[in-house]
């Protein structure tokens, strides 16, 4: 992987979303905290889920940017706005916009929100 993209990329830590998803039967919160430690299954548009390492939010201007990005879907089960927020749950075929750069996924965000697709 190029460092280049990777250091110039402002990524929006500032957020204190949280995603739920689950690993077998392990709850996972990600958060801009796990950056870089957790993976979450990523809907491909062959319709395979394949498991990446989460890197957190990323604005959908700057995604758009990256070269060689490209759109998936995060199996996601709930988020929280923030921290305090109460946790809204999806329907089971409900997924959040994510993009794939690098064998890495970020969640999308545009104007600070999930995108539910």
């Amino acid at each position: 992987m190029q460092g280049s993209w990777a250091t110039k990329l402002v990524v929006l830590f500032a957020f204190r979303m949280i995603l739920h998803t689950k690993l077998n039967y392990r709850n996972i919160a990600l958060h801009a905290d796990n950056a870089g430690t957790e993976s979450v299954a990523c809907r491909l548009r062959s319709g395979q889920y394949r498991y990446y390492v989460w890197l957190g939010f990323i604005d959908i201007k700057q995604a758009a940017r990256l070269a060689h990005s490209k759109p998936v879907k995060l199996k996601v089960w709930a988020y929280h706005k923030c921290e305090n927020d109460s946790r809204v749950e999806l329907k089971s075929d409900d997924h959040v916009q994510g993009c794939l750069v690098d064998n890495v996924v970020f969640c999308v965000l545009n104007e600070g929100r999930l995108r539910i697709v």
